[in-house]
C-alpha cells in the first residue's frame, strides 16, 4: 500500500511540475491575417509605405482605413491607394488573394508597401513569412529588422516563385520587423500576398524553475 501512495504521490508531482513549466513557456502566436483590422497601429501590427522606391526611405503610416465589400483596405489619404495593405473579406479568390488572406500592394510612385511587426516582449521568436504571387504583375521583398537594409533578413527579386523566410530570432521588446514589398517600377496588378506568423516562444523563469525544482525537493524530502 505505501509504495501505492508514493506512486501517486510521485505521478502528481510530476503532474504539477509540468503544469508549471508550460505555463511559464507558453507560446504567444501572431497572425498578420487573422489580426488584421481597423487600428493602425493595431496590436503588434502596423501598415506602412516608404516615401520612395529605396527601402531605407522615410516610413509613413497608411491613414486611410475603408471596404468596398469585397476587400478592407488600409490605404493614404496623401499617396493615394494604392500603395496599400489589404484583406480578403469575401469568399471568393481576388486576384490571387485567398478568403481571409492579407496582401500588400505597392504604390505607382513606386512606394513600398509595408507590413510591421513590432515585438511585445523580449523573447526568443519563430518567424514563418512567405509572400506569393497574387495579380499578374511581379513584386520584389525585403524582410528587416530594425531598419537594416545593409544586411536585410531577407530579400527576393521576385514573388512570383513564392518565396518561403522560416527562422529563429531572439528579440528585444520594441525591435521591428517590416515586411516590404516593392514594385520593380511597374505597379499596376502587383497586389502581393503575404502570409506572416510570429510565435513567441519564452524560456521558462527562472522563478517557474525555483518552484518546480522546490516541489521536486519538498517531495523526496517527504518521502
Amino acid at each position: 500500500m505505501k509504495t501505492s501512495i508514493n506512486h501517486k504521490l510521485f505521478a502528481g508531482i510530476v503532474n504539477l511540475v509540468f503544469c508549471i513549466l508550460s505555463e511559464a513557456s507558453a507560446v504567444t502566436i501572431h497572425n498578420a491575417s487573422n489580426d488584421f483590422g481597423g487600428s493602425n497601429p493595431g496590436g503588434v501590427w502596423s501598415y506602412l509605405y516608404t516615401s520612395t522606391s529605396d527601402p531605407s526611405s522615410t516610413l509613413n503610416l497608411l491613414d486611410s482605413y475603408h471596404s468596398n465589400g469585397d476587400l478592407d483596405i488600409w490605404s493614404s489619404l496623401s499617396a493615394g491607394d494604392p500603395p496599400s495593405v489589404v484583406k480578403n473579406i469575401s469568399t471568393g479568390i481576388i486576384e490571387g488573394l485567398q478568403p481571409g488572406g492579407i496582401a500588400l500592394h505597392p504604390g505607382p510612385a513606386n512606394q513600398n508597401a509595408v507590413l510591421r511587426f513590432t515585438v511585445p516582449d523580449t523573447s526568443d521568436y519563430d518567424l514563418s513569412i512567405q509572400f506569393f504571387g497574387g495579380a499578374a504583375g511581379d513584386t520584389d521583398a525585403y524582410i528587416l529588422l530594425n531598419g537594416n537594409t545593409l544586411s536585410p533578413l531577407f530579400y527576393a527579386t521576385t514573388t512570383n516563385s513564392s518565396p518561403l523566410w522560416e527562422n529563429a530570432l531572439s528579440l528585444i521588446s520594441g525591435d521591428v520587423i517590416d515586411i516590404m514589398v516593392g514594385s520593380k517600377g511597374a505597379y499596376d496588378s502587383d497586389t502581393t500576398p503575404v502570409h506572416a506568423v510570429i510565435t513567441a516562444v519564452p524560456e521558462p523563469s527562472s522563478s517557474a524553475l525555483l518552484i518546480a525544482a522546490g516541489v521536486m525537493f519538498f517531495a523526496f524530502r517527504r518521502r
